[in-house]
């Protein structure tokens, strides 16, 4: 048996940080009795060593999680308290810093210089905190995969692939690409593309020659700020070779290009489509780009959870004020509400299981309905430059959404409303998972009094 630790009343009211005060600990249930001692029950344990990681705090952590109690039968999800990432404590030990310079020391004269940093890595990514410092401890992670691919491209000379071997030359991820064709306004500027997949698809509306006037080139050329300044043809031809690809790998993939000055070429909006096609061919070059930018992740989502239903207008108000929504659908889960979060959070390395399961839990006690917003972001400001990478804008839009719905929400369980995906790769999978959700949509209902305040 995994033991927490006795009350120690020599620190009273150590735990505090997770709502808990002595009088509940000794006097309550969140105590067990061994051998005539009162010992804190390993979920109170567990919610106060997240709260507080320390070093040994992430070992007692690994201890809880591999003893097979967590979701057991004996085990109570409403003593595990969730704290908020700006109420932790912060942690500036220099006893332990000592401590761990100490073990460092004594691992680089037992194994050498290459296991110890094989073990310095291993010991980071599992001790960096779930957040905010889960953007590191991901970007790590993703560091050590992306080498790997890279490791693998250079073996195999012999695959096929965009950007598949490694060179001098620049990369940049197609949802990238798509991403910077868009306006300040949000309208997508190089519908040239779209009719050019199109053509090289079977469908051709016009002869894509005639309607690009730009220069052939061999790669795709791009502004400092992403704009495509030449080779809409060659990006067309690399959408169409690789389409059986889409949209499973479309995150994955990288587009030779090279860095330019020039004049920007004039863009393609929805305007020039209108003027440029009839009805029909408008709508089938709205719809095959909505279905490549859906594939390749380029619209990123917020999920308003069913802790969040009371509050789900005026969520979506605070959220369209820092976003520009595109989409806003209710669905109900019946039955399927559990599924749909591990399916959610499969993608998502951050996040320990104990936590999502915890999440389950929690928002297993409400109606089973969601709100889903789609938005676009145009510049994510990532943290990586590799499709793996997190974006800054999103995680601060979730921290801020976070702190205001605590204030508006009395009974507010932390990481229960709202979940934001962090990049393309994530808005891919969301994408494809909420396509087979349509028979759950239901009407979107407004939550609050007609005379709510409604702002700007």
């Amino acid at each position: 048996m995994v033991l927490s630790g006795n009350i120690d009343l020599s620190r009273p009211d150590r735990y505090d940080v997770v709502g808990f005060d002595d009088s509940e600990l000794i006097h309550g249930d969140l105590h067990v009795t061994v051998d005539g001692y009162k010992v804190i029950r390993l979920e109170v344990a567990l919610g106060f060593k997240a709260a507080i990681r320390r070093p040994k705090d992430i070992d007692d952590i690994e201890l809880i999680t591999d003893s097979g109690y967590v979701g057991s039968e004996d085990w109570s999800w409403e003593y595990v308290r969730l704290v908020p990432i700006w109420e932790r404590p912060s942690n500036s030990n220099g006893a332990a810093l000592v401590s761990l310079f100490k073990q460092g020391i004594n691992l680089l004269r037992e194994e050498g210089g290459s296991m110890t940093f094989v073990k310095t890595i291993k010991f980071l990514i599992r001790r960096l905190p779930m957040e905010p410092l889960s953007h590191t401890k991901y970007m790590i992670g993703a560091a050590f995969s992306r080498l790997g691919e890279l490791n693998r491209n250079v073996r195999d000379d012999t695959k096929h692939t965009i950007g598949a071997t490694f060179s001098q030359e620049s990369f940049r991820a197609l949802p990238a690409i798509l991403n910077d064709q868009f306006t300040q306004a949000g309208m997508f500027e190089r519908n040239d593309l779209v009719v050019s997949v199109l053509a090289q698809e079977g469908t051709e509306l016009a002869d894509p020659k005639r309607l690009l006037t730009e220069a052939e080139t061999e790669t795709v050329h791009l502004s400092e700020s992403g704009k495509i300044l030449a080779g809409v043809q060659q990006l067309a031809d690399l959408i169409v070779e690789y389409g059986d690809r889409l949209p499973g790998e479309a995150t994955s993939l990288d587009v030779p290009i090279e860095r330019s000055r020039g004049e920007p070429l004039q863009p393609r909006t929805d305007e020039w489509v209108s003027e440029t096609f009839d009805d029909t061919g408008s709508a089938v070059i709205t719809q095959r780009r909505e279905q490549l930018l859906k594939e390749c992740g380029t619209a990123f989502y917020l999920f308003l959870w069913p802790a969040a239903q009371e509050y789900f207008d005026e969520i979506e108000r605070l959220a369209r004020d820092r976003g520009s929504v595109i989409d806003s659908t209710d669905y109900r889960l019946d039955g399927k509400l559990a599924k749909i979060i591990r399916d959610i959070y499969s993608v998502d390395k951050r996040n320990e299981k104990w936590v999502r399961d915890k999440k389950i839990h929690e928002l297993q006690k409400y109606e089973p309905r969601i709100r889903v917003l789609s938005f676009r972001l145009p510049d994510p400001d990532f943290q990586k430059k590799s499709a793996e990478r997190l974006s800054r804008r999103t995680y601060d839009l979730k921290l801020d959404l976070r702190k205001e719905i605590q204030q508006i929400h009395p009974e507010y369980t932390y990481a229960t409303c709202v979940h934001v995906t962090d990049n393309f790769a994530h808005n891919s999978h969301i994408s494809e998972l909420l396509s087979k959700l349509d028979t759950y949509r239901v009407e979107t209902t407004q939550t609050e009094p007609n005379d709510t305040k409604q702002t700007d």
